[in-house]
């Protein structure tokens, strides 16, 4: 993908995150910081990278004491289907947060396999992935159907 989109693919989560956020504003190119700034307890990395990259999560978890999210906006995942991008974070923190948000969570579905990544545009629930190794198993849940389950758990 290209740096542009990259670059503004930071703006379109910070667009999106505003109706929860208020002040939530893309961190300008260069700062060091999670890419979107104003939003307390959330770390949000935007991602747009052909494959997916394990360092982008652990890029997200170094900022202690916050919810580490990644949203990856996949080939094909633009500015008009933003919210319909995979939030992708370690399964135990979606788990918890599920749980904060008094979600009913007995079990999730889980899959090896990346054919969800084909799947964004339907894609409505929260399931776990497990990569390869040695990536740890993560949460993914699209970002329009993440965002109410943070405000009902208090973060915004």
């Amino acid at each position: 993908m290209s740096r542009d989109r990259g670059n503004r693919a930071a703006g379109w989560l910070a667009a999106d995150l505003r109706p929860y956020w208020p002040l939530a504003e893309k961190t300008p190119n260069g700062r060091p910081g999670a890419d979107i700034e104003n939003t307390p307890g959330v770390a949000w990395e935007a991602k747009t990278g052909k494959t997916w990259r394990q360092s982008w999560l652990d890029q997200a978890g170094r900022y202690d004491g916050k919810l580490n999210i990644v949203v990856w906006y996949l080939p094909g995942i633009g500015q008009k289907h933003s919210l319909h991008a995979p939030a992708i974070m370690p399964a135990m923190m979606l788990l918890d947060l599920l749980d904060a948000a008094d979600f009913p969570v007995t079990a999730l579905p889980e899959t090896r396999s990346v054919d969800w990544r084909a799947e964004w545009k339907t894609m409505k629930d929260a399931f776990i992935y497990q990569p390869p190794a040695p990536a740890g198993y993560q949460g993914i849940m699209p970002v329009r159907n993440l965002l109410p389950v943070l405000k009902k758990a208090g973060y915004c």
